[in-house]
């Protein structure tokens, strides 16, 4: 009885929990206006160690994207 209810209560999955350095969230924010040009704040975080990157760029633009990603890794 008891090795059957251990079987049937085993996980079968894996945890939520991610990895180090497995999971990078980034969202945008806005900017203060520079000589009245708009800009914007890429604001990315590591879940793991809670590593927090702010970066200030005048548009989001694929390229900004991929240059704000290699600045924050």
């Amino acid at each position: 009885m008891a090795a059957s209810f251990s079987l049937s209560s085993a996980r079968d999955s894996t945890s939520d929990t991610p990895e180090p350095g497995m999971w990078c969230q980034f969202d945008w924010g806005d900017g203060p206006r520079v000589d009245g040009r708009r800009t914007w704040l890429w604001c990315a975080w590591l879940a793991w160690p809670r590593f927090r990157v702010v970066i200030p760029v005048l548009d989001k633009t694929l390229p900004t994207v991929a240059s704000c990603l290699d600045s924050t890794f």
